[in-house]
């Protein structure tokens, strides 16, 4: 990951680093593309390619995944190799800089607790002359 300082760089050095063309309007070089056409068959964007492999991966799962990452990358995965051991964390966890964990660290906080609030929740209150007045949210089991 890069950090760019505007203080070092000025705004418009990297606003322009920022910049860039959507997804669906990239254009392939011609290498990538005759690669993609062996590939599918026929010429495809990346947008389409991306939509491809986003579905087979959504119906077929690991096998996918094992697929294209042998495809694509010419790596040979087994599904057990996915799995990240608690060495593996351990050991991303010394290299990574700490400032950067700290800051992903505060960011899922925040977002857990901004759709913890979102939930609806049940509550009750007492009011005069014995009156009660709730809310109760109960998740149904099926809707149609």
């Amino acid at each position: 990951m890069e950090v760019l300082k505007v203080k070092e760089l000025g705004l418009k050095a990297v606003q322009k680093t920022l910049d860039k063309a959507a997804f669906d309007e990239v254009e392939l070089n011609p290498r990538i593309r005759e690669k993609n056409k062996e590939l599918y068959g026929e010429d495809l964007s990346a947008n389409q390619i991306v939509e491809r492999i986003v579905n087979e991966v959504r119906y077929n799962g690991d096998e996918a995944i094992i697929k294209y990452t042998k495809l694509l990358d010419g790596a040979d995965f087994t599904p057990e190799q996915f799995l990240v051991t608690q060495e593996e964390y351990a050991q991303a966890y010394e290299v990574a800089d700490g400032n950067i964990v700290n800051s992903l660290r505060k960011a899922i906080e925040n977002v857990r607790r901004y759709h913890q609030e979102q939930k609806p929740n049940s509550w009750i209150t007492y009011r005069n002359h014995g009156s009660i007045l709730g809310q109760s949210v109960i998740p149904l089991d099926r809707v149609g």
